[in-house]
């Protein structure tokens, strides 16, 4: 009787244990998932963030070309412009270093962790695109 209840037991854990065994596996998954989405969400920030870049100084230099006006009152007022257009790029500029320095924290975070990370970094990309549309 008694080594019929030990073996039941030995059934039960054995039972319990694959099954911890089973969910650990997916879990291992789902994290590497996680990470391969936000290594592939850091790199459309990062080009997007580089051909924001190089648009907003094509924009500072037509604008500077377009300082010099025909006449002086016309170049004053495309100066102001081109202040605006400095400040909206330094604006920018700092918003993308503030992304940056997210992206660049160490990825030694718990699993659990990883997955609102994506999550913040999609809503971030997502800040993104609305500005560059706006």
């Amino acid at each position: 009787e008694n080594l019929r209840k030990h073996h039941q037991e030995q059934k039960l854990l054995m039972e319990k244990y694959n099954l911890l065994q089973q969910q650990l596996t997916q879990e291992k998954t789902a994290a590497g998932d996680a990470l391969k989405e936000k290594e592939q969400l850091k790199v459309l920030l990062g080009a997007k963030e580089k051909e924001e870049g190089a648009r907003g100084l094509e924009t500072v230099k037509v604008q500077h070309r377009s300082t010099m006006g025909d006449y002086s009152g016309q170049s004053v007022i495309k100066g102001k412009e081109n202040i605006l257009v400095k400040q909206a790029h330094s604006l920018e500029s700092d918003q993308n270093a503030v992304v940056s320095r997210r992206l660049l924290r160490s990825p030694t975070k718990a699993d659990g962790d990883v997955s609102g990370e994506v999550e913040a970094l999609r809503c971030e990309l997502e800040v993104v695109k609305r500005r560059q549309q706006a």
